[in-house]
């Protein structure tokens, strides 16, 4: 007969810790990348919002 455990949390906690550990490394590995990747739509849309007199294309860490 199979024995569960008792504690749901155990069970998770002793059959997953490999798995988990390598998707918390990979979550906080993406940070930067989903950072640039929200953040340049939002400096396009401000910059074209609140131009007043700046001359177009203009320079983004060396992109036009």
């Amino acid at each position: 007969m199979l024995l569960v455990d008792k504690n749901v949390y155990k069970y998770i906690f002793e059959h997953s810790l490999g798995r988990q550990i390598v998707l918390t490394v990979m979550a906080i590995a993406s940070f930067p990348f989903l950072y640039a990747f929200y953040e340049l739509p939002k400096l396009i849309i401000n910059d074209a919002i609140e131009a007043k007199g700046v001359d177009f294309p203009a320079t983004v860490q060396g992109f036009q």
